[in-house]
């Protein structure tokens, strides 16, 4: 969860972790289910705006708005976050 809440795509994410990217999706609905991580469905022109957003060519829903999926953590998520790094 400390990953995931420092941003990324999926990718990118299991890269880094040394996973592949469907057990990285896996483990994600797991948080998801359990009430650590909550999914914001995200529609091209609802984020801001193409215009003024900085991440250009990585944007995921320019080119596919079904990933268009951004995932937040819960304040369940933070709190566990906050015991995890105490």
């Amino acid at each position: 969860m400390v990953r995931i809440s420092q941003g990324g795509n999926l990718d990118e994410i299991a890269d880094e972790l040394g996973i592949n990217k469907s057990s990285l999706r896996a483990r994600v609905e797991f948080l998801v289910r359990e009430g650590y991580l909550e999914v914001k469905a995200l529609e091209v022109g609802l984020c801001g705006g193409c215009i003024t957003c900085l991440k250009g060519s990585s944007c995921v829903i320019s080119d596919d708005p079904s990933k268009g999926n951004m995932y937040t953590l819960t304040e369940k998520g933070l709190n566990e976050i906050h015991n995890y790094s105490v």
